[in-house]
């Protein structure tokens, strides 16, 4: 700790944030957002809420148990080319996580458009008639076929505000889904990791997936309305304490660790 005539200081972990994030324009679009969220859940329609989220193939926990006075090592191959499967996913209150598509790479226009016509394609399954479709403002959501293939299976889009993930509450279910993935070391191949990934999606239990609509129109659109200033990471860290997805890198994955002679006895060589 450091101490000066301002008060006293402790080192953290330092966030980078653009400073649009939470400029007097970007408060202002959050309660425009939330109105017209508000709005639009008086017609009855159900609320579909999509997005993506990366998933690195070399994810590992930063923590594992081994014997006391050992080192706790990882042993894997080295994956194949991509590294990164990313998963389009849609939830809704009422049927929990919709559908998933994964992508070994990233997202593109095209990629997400044949997205919405297999979507759709399940929501005609589940008679849910029109429904509202909640996404963020990035640039292929936005296309001009996009929004007219929306329009043509007669849904209806709204754009969350910009630099607010934390206002779509699929980013809490990408949280949960990826607490219940579970990697072994040994499985590069993408097909495989993806059918592991597809199975942690069927996991996250429709109660669940309400829970964290829920909790962004009960707890954060009041903050909103008070122009609060929202951080995803605080945000999770607050609706689930003490979750080992915080021994995580950056990305978060799952590994099955050992320690140097085989033993499961201890933690990463500490007291």
């Amino acid at each position: 700790m450091v101490e000066d005539g301002a008060g006293a200081y402790t080192l953290k972990r330092k966030y980078l944030h653009e400073p649009a994030r939470h400029s007097e324009a970007t408060l202002d679009q959050r309660v425009r957002y939330v109105q017209e969220y508000r709005t639009q859940k008086t017609t009855g329609k159900l609320f579909v809420f999509i997005d993506e989220s990366p998933w690195a193939v070399n994810s590992y926990r930063l923590r594992g148990r081994a014997k006391r006075g050992r080192r706790c090592i990882v042993e894997r191959r080295r994956p194949k080319p991509s590294r990164w499967i990313t998963a389009i996913t849609a939830i809704s209150d009422a049927h929990g996580v919709i559908h998933s598509t994964f992508v070994v790479g990233t997202v593109d226009g095209i990629i997400f458009m044949n997205f919405l016509v297999t979507l759709f394609g399940r929501l005609r399954e589940l008679r849910t008639g029109s429904v509202v479709l909640i996404m963020d403002n990035v640039g292929f959501h936005n296309t001009d076929e996009v929004t007219t293939l929306i329009a043509d299976a007669g849904h209806y889009h709204l754009n969350t505000a910009q630099n607010s993930c934390e206002l779509n509450p699929i980013e809490q279910v990408f949280h949960i889904w990826k607490s219940h993935v579970n990697i072994p070391p040994d499985m590069t191949s993408c097909d495989n990791i993806v059918s592991r990934l597809s199975e942690a999606f069927s996991q996250v239990p429709t109660s669940h997936v309400r829970a964290c609509i829920a909790h962004v129109t009960e707890v954060l659109f009041p903050r909103v309305a008070l122009r609060e200033q929202l951080h995803l990471r605080q945000i999770i860290a607050e609706r689930f304490p003490g979750d080992p997805l915080e021994d995580y890198p950056a990305v978060e994955g799952n590994d099955q660790v050992r320690d140097e002679d085989n033993s499961d006895t201890d933690v990463d060589g500490s007291d």
